[in-house]
């Protein structure tokens, strides 16, 4: 666990807004890395949150009098979301608004304490090793984790974040993520760099 903490309003936003809900959730996306490496270290354009699909249903409870969607997969498009019947298995990201306040919601499974990874359900974690807390008690998922997702498709930004957050992976994360880039996107440039790091 890092010494200091990463201030955000953001994410005191987000600390407000899930107070009360009593079910596992994470903070993704790149404040996920920045709340590994205890500082921001770029601009985010929000937070993503993500959450186990089975506490959909205390999840849509939590947020009942908000406007909730669903995206489609490989559409790019939001749908209504009225009942957990919405967000069949293949969907995964919701998007609830209420009053200009938003909020993006990814939903993980998990397999007892083992965590899959949506693209590729043979590529697994063990829950102790995926959930993080900050010294603020701000939870995020591992920076290991994060990294794969952004591993393939990258855009400059995932790519600036790999080389910004790879000193701050230890060598348990740094062989995960090269034990899974290797299954799901064994053409990455970034095998290499671990290669060379583990």
């Amino acid at each position: 666990m890092k010494e200091c903490a990463v201030s955000s309003p953001e994410l005191d936003r987000i600390l407000r807004l899930m107070e009360g809900f009593h079910y596992p959730w994470f903070i993704a996306g790149g404040w996920a890395l920045d709340l590994a490496c205890g500082r921001q270290t770029r601009a985010h354009e929000d937070v993503d949150l993500c959450l186990f699909r089975e506490h959909l249903v205390p999840l849509l409870r939590f947020f009942e009098d908000w406007e909730k969607a669903v995206a489609v997969p490989g559409e790019e498009r939001l749908v209504p979301c009225r009942s957990e019947r919405d967000v069949e298995p293949s969907r995964h990201e919701l998007h609830f608004r209420k009053e200009g306040r938003s909020v993006e919601f990814l939903l993980i499974d998990r397999e007892g304490d083992e965590v899959l990874f949506r693209r590729d359900p043979s590529i697994r974690m063990p829950l102790g090793q995926l959930a993080r807390k900050d010294p603020l008690g701000r939870p995020y998922v591992s920076p290991a984790w994060q990294l794969l997702f952004k591993a393939k498709n990258s855009r400059s930004k995932d790519e600036a974040d790999f080389l910004t957050h790879l000193p701050f992976l230890n060598g348990e994360e740094k062989r995960w993520l090269l034990s899974a880039l290797r299954i799901h996107h064994p053409s990455s440039g970034w095998i290499e760099r671990l290669e060379n790091e583990v």
